[in-house]
């Protein structure tokens, strides 16, 4: 893993005005090295814990020296809106089971 690229680092660019269309822009002369990665074996909570602490948004899976995958934010996201789901769902057949129960 040699570097990573972020919307951040684009948007940046932009505001710094060093972004206006008039030539490209190397992706080595942007990217951000020393990239925080992750393994196939780290826990969830772990890789979570560390985009948290980190203020990253994306997280490479690495096997060795190969990229095999990558963890975002929006994984995390999408998640968690399931889970929220599940469990407004549970509190509500629950609700609906005690009212039937009063009668």
């Amino acid at each position: 893993m040699v570097g990573i690229v972020s919307h951040r680092d684009l948007l940046e660019l932009i505001v710094r005005g060093k972004l206006n269309g008039c030539g490209d822009v190397a992706v080595r002369d942007i990217m951000k090295t020393g990239v925080i990665t992750i393994t196939p074996q780290t826990s969830a909570l772990d890789a979570l814990t560390t985009m948290r602490d980190r203020n990253i948004g994306c997280l490479p899976v690495v096997k060795g020296k190969m990229l095999v995958g990558l963890v975002t934010a929006h994984d995390y996201l999408t998640v968690s809106a399931k889970l929220f789901e599940r469990m407004l769902m549970d509190c509500t057949e629950e609700f609906a089971k005690a009212k039937t129960n009063e009668r």
